[in-house]
């Protein structure tokens, strides 16, 4: 039988994963809200992909997945994810079989969080490139100083083939970096005239100081746009790139449909990063997971989930619907922070609602 299946992303993906992540030993939904669009929603307990329904009864089952973080659920039935023990991308279908396995061909990138295909058949996946003391500090970062910590790693994202696992595109966020604090650095200038580009002084250390630098821990694509949407954990924003470029292009300032390489094209959750804003601008809070709606009243329109640690210590979903023209291209005033200034709609919040998500790592408090 064809198990052809559609993810729509609504109310249940938020809602699913808030109650199920809170005690997930007893999997199901312990919340159901009619405003939930008919879908169904993936997670992973144990080693197990499991599927349920909006009443939480189980669809559908794959065993032996050790997922790192997030399987996906593709439209023919198959799931795909990263292997946490072995780092290659696994493909299985509908009865459990493994049709695709790959390892990234770069010794230096690691495959990380998740991976979604694209329609020519490739895998799009989030990466952490090795990265030295001698480049973070070429970069202006002011490495193990002043709390800062020593990163090794910075954020790529990269478009591999189905059957090679060669890297076919690839972004690096260290290509697209600002600073205000050492002019010898060839990356020094001013950060409010550049909101395309990422403060390196902007980066948090409110959990931990090690390993990550910038920390893009979600992410989704929009095929009609061919854009990325990434979320920037230690910035507390969500960022929104090109993909439409070269991977020479992507490492620079223009080309693309958008023309500008892979920079910045929009950004949202914290203008204080690019100088354009305060504390009190601040929407996001070390957030999740940015997702394009595809169905429904808000389709078009961006939800993710915020976490927020470190600020008002009470989980949201908000939604926003960035201004932009019929091509694609983001509106920003001179001057100004990119718009919208607050949620269109934010569960958790506006709502009535109130919730709060965490887990613990070496007795700090992260999600």
């Amino acid at each position: 039988m064809n198990q052809k299946r559609k993810i729509q992303i609504g109310w249940i993906a938020i809602i699913s994963f808030l109650f199920i992540g809170s005690s997930i030993a007893q999997d199901g939904l312990r919340f159901y809200d009619n405003r939930a669009l008919a879908g169904y929603t993936l997670y992973q307990s144990d080693n197990n992909a499991v599927l349920v329904d909006n009443c939480g009864r189980l669809v559908h089952q794959w065993t032996e997945v050790a997922a790192r973080f997030h399987p996906k659920l593709l439209p023919n039935g198959n799931i795909v994810y990263i292997e946490i023990f072995s780092e290659k991308i696994i493909e299985k279908d509908w009865d459990d079989n493994i049709v695709n396995e790959i390892n990234v061909s770069a010794s230096n990138i690691d495959p990380d969080y998740e991976v979604i295909t694209l329609e020519n058949g490739n895998y799009l996946c989030l990466g952490r490139r090795s990265f030295s003391v001698s480049q973070f500090n070429q970069l202006g970062y002011d490495y193990g100083n002043s709390g800062v910590g020593t990163p090794n790693q910075v954020d790529v994202v990269m478009e591999l083939d189905r059957l090679s696992g060669n890297i076919v595109w690839l972004w690096d966020i260290s290509d697209h970096v600002i600073q205000e604090r050492d002019s010898n650095a060839a990356n020094f200038g001013d950060v409010s005239e550049h909101p395309e580009l990422f403060n390196m002084d902007a980066i948090a250390t409110f959990d931990w100081t090690f390993e990550e630098s910038f920390m893009i821990n979600g992410f989704d694509y929009n095929p009609e746009l061919d854009q990325i949407a990434l979320s920037i954990r230690k910035m507390s924003e969500v960022v929104i790139i090109d993909h439409s470029t070269t991977t020479q292009e992507a490492s620079g300032h223009t080309g693309g449909t958008y023309g500008k390489g892979g920079d910045i094209l929009y950004r949202w959750g914290n203008p204080q990063n690019y100088g354009r804003g305060s504390s009190g601008n601040r929407r996001l809070f070390f957030q999740h997971n940015p997702n394009w709606i595809e169905y429904g009243e808000h389709a078009g329109k961006i939800i993710m989930y915020n976490n927020g640690l470190g600020g008002p210590f009470f989980s949201t979903a908000p939604i926003i619907d960035p201004p932009m023209d019929g091509n694609g291209n983001y509106f920003l005033e001179d001057g100004q922070s990119f718009q919208p200034s607050a949620p269109e709609l934010e569960y958790g919040n506006n709502l009535g609602e109130s919730f709060f998500f965490w887990i613990y790592f070496s007795g700090e408090s992260i999600s």
